[in-house]
């Protein structure tokens, strides 16, 4: 079925399944909510439905089409991606599916734009015209975590379908594991499957230590927080590794800054009444300085020297 494997967003599925079956699908939508809960999926089943023979309504898994769609391998399928060790998508990309889109088809196609908002301006100028005169059967589906980042002609040209964070128990689904690292993950993911898997992977991989952290924070003991992370410096020499460094502690922060506002706050970080001592400007100015080093990283050339003094700032 499409949408096989997708958690929460049943309001958005039964729409979909319902303009797929009554074969009146809009000719681009712009999949729009935070990262890592499913647009991309949901995207890719509606898409495969649209191409189906039967027009069920969703993808049937039995014809022909639909065995090729789920191998990647239909021609009318196309997916439009960052390459990889790219920021952006660039207008050759964007051309070339234009290109491909000038064919004359037999039947419907679509194509999938994942985060569309790295389409440099050059990208989304030259898949405006396309937008605005779409080839006869052709969807095509923006993938998005910031709509904004989109030019305003580019978002006026689609359907924007709103997708919202799950739930604590979608998340765990989702995840399919009910561990202690999997429901901290859960917690602190702010309802994105993606982000919590991020984040049990990270508690796996340092374990008691960054548990240690977490729970440090949870006492209001922020000279810890840089003792314990400074062990771990060297895990930042990846960029990527050490932007989920840096966002993990400003979770945690932001889990204190909530806790000492009154916000609810996960459970296992915050117990109650320990933040009543924390100051409330101290632990914003700390999570602002903390998240004024994450464009440092992908500039400067040593990356471990970026996180330390990013968690010396969380201290000070």
């Amino acid at each position: 079925m499409s949408y096989r494997g997708v958690v929460g967003h049943e309001a958005v599925l039964e729409r979909l399944r319902s303009l797929a079956r009554r074969g009146r699908a809009a000719h681009a939508y712009c999949f729009a909510g935070p990262s890592g809960i499913g647009k991309r999926r949901v995207a890719l089943g509606l898409a495969r439905a649209l191409l189906c023979e039967t027009r069920g309504g969703e993808a049937c898994d039995s014809c022909v089409t639909c065995g090729r769609t789920a191998r990647g391998a239909h021609p009318d399928l196309k997916l439009l991606a960052c390459e990889e060790d790219r920021k952006e998508i660039s207008i050759a990309q964007v051309r070339e599916v234009i290109r491909e889109l000038s064919f004359v088809g037999t039947g419907p196609r679509a194509v999938i734009v994942d985060e569309a908002e790295k389409m440099n301006e050059e990208a989304q100028n030259a898949l405006l015209k396309t937008l605005e005169e779409a080839p006869d059967r052709t969807v095509i589906l923006l993938v998005t975590s910031s709509p904004a980042s989109l030019l305003p002609t580019i978002r006026s040209r689609c359907q924007t379908v709103f997708f919202f964070a799950l739930e604590e128990a979608e998340v765990l689904r989702v995840l399919k594991d009910d561990g202690p690292e999997a429901r901290l993950a859960a917690a602190l993911s702010d309802g994105s499957p993606g982000r919590a898997a991020e984040l049990r992977e990270d508690l796996r991989e340092w374990g008691p230590e960054s548990a240690e952290i977490l729970s440090r924070v949870a006492e209001g003991d922020l000279n810890a927080i840089v003792e314990g992370l400074t062990r771990i410096r060297d895990a930042s020499k990846s960029r990527s590794r050490a932007h989920r460094i840096l966002r993990l502690v400003a979770t945690a922060l932001r889990e204190a800054f909530r806790a000492r506002a009154g916000a609810p706050v996960a459970a296992r970080l915050a117990p109650a009444g320990w933040a009543g001592g924390l100051d409330l400007d101290a632990l914003a100015e700390r999570l602002d300085a903390l998240l004024d080093h994450a464009p440092m990283i992908d500039r400067n050339a040593s990356v471990p020297l970026v996180v330390e003094d990013a968690l010396l700032g969380i201290g000070r």
